[in-house]
């Protein structure tokens, strides 16, 4: 009477039904498994996407590595490629408001004094002076506003793009030195106030 799909209990006498009731759990989850593997469905009641999808799975699941890495390397490239022509591409009007047009619009809401509003202009006025100030071929050197490594003290650099905001910092391609550079930590070759 000692069958695997028997349980004894703690009193020493057999029973069949726990055995019974982990079959049916068992049971059920291998049937849950086997509704969400579309592998498992049949040709015939595959949609066309699920076809499509499951030819290229196929497709790439016969190839070697090699032709693998290239695969992904290649649609790596063209995503960038297409995203790069896409914001190059992209023109975006913005329109033209100056520094005291934007002052006045916000001195108009209610709760904001005098005196903010002027730390507001003249803060709106300093940013839009050191944006303005770096321009493509620009000679510049990184000042002590950040820390400045000792290979890069005192090197000039030529600005390669215009501003950009990255994580809500201003900042520029820079030819000889990888990924931007804070506006605010560069000042052109010439200029004192930097």
């Amino acid at each position: 009477m000692n069958k695997s799909w028997l349980y004894v209990n703690g009193e020493g006498y057999s029973d069949s039904t726990a055995g019974k009731a982990l079959r049916n759990i068992n049971r059920e989850l291998r049937g849950k498994e086997r509704k969400g593997n579309m592998a498992k469905k049949r040709n015939c009641r595959r949609t066309n996407d699920e076809n499509r999808i499951h030819e290229k799975a196929v497709k790439m699941r016969k190839m070697t590595d090699e032709q693998l890495v290239h695969y992904v390397e290649d649609r790596v490239e063209k995503a960038r490629s297409e995203g790069f022509n896409q914001g190059k591409n992209r023109n975006i009007e913005v329109p033209q408001l100056s520094a005291t047009e934007f002052v006045e619009k916000i001195s108009k809401l209610k709760g904001i004094g005098t005196a903010t509003m002027c730390k507001i202009r003249k803060l709106l006025e300093k940013s839009l002076e050191e944006i303005d100030m770096l321009k493509i071929g620009d000679e510049v050197v990184m000042n002590d506003k950040y820390v400045v490594s000792e290979k890069n003290k005192g090197k000039s650099f030529i600005v390669a793009s215009e501003p950009w905001n990255c994580c809500g910092t201003m900042v520029v391609k820079l030819n000889g030195y990888s990924g931007g550079y804070a506006v605010d930590g560069l000042s052109k070759v010439g200029d004192t106030d930097g």
